[in-house]
């Protein structure tokens, strides 16, 4: 809708028995990124179960937030924990495919399907 403002920005994280789910709504962007890099950061690498991101509800990503995506695949993938993407909605899509990122990922259409591929 035009004029409407963005979702506050927020991130959830859910210690599943089969995965760790960390859910983001809003906006990752150059002013929110520093934040969702601190929350994959405070993951307990000595963990071994997946890690579920869930962008459903991501409505914009910038250049610092495709970094932070990124940086933060790194050092999952340094600490044995793969990375899953439940990312249905079209601006994370579309952003991760222009970018040349998209291939990086495992990307999943839901969360469900997102825990169920570890």
């Amino acid at each position: 809708m035009p004029g409407s403002l963005p979702a506050p920005f927020a991130i959830d994280h859910h210690a599943l028995g089969e995965a760790d789910l960390i859910v983001v709504v809003g906006e990752l962007d150059i002013r929110t990124a520093p934040g969702f890099s601190r929350a994959l950061e405070r993951l307990d690498a000595s963990e071994e179960r997946p890690v579920v991101l869930d962008l459903c509800d991501v409505s914009f990503v910038d250049s610092s937030g495709l970094r932070a995506l990124v940086a933060g695949q790194q050092t999952l993938a340094s600490a044995g924990r793969p990375l899953h993407l439940a990312c249905s909605s079209a601006p994370v899509r579309r952003t991760l495919e222009r970018s040349g990122l998209a291939d990086r990922f495992s990307i999943f259409e839901s969360r469900d399907q997102a825990i169920a591929a570890h």
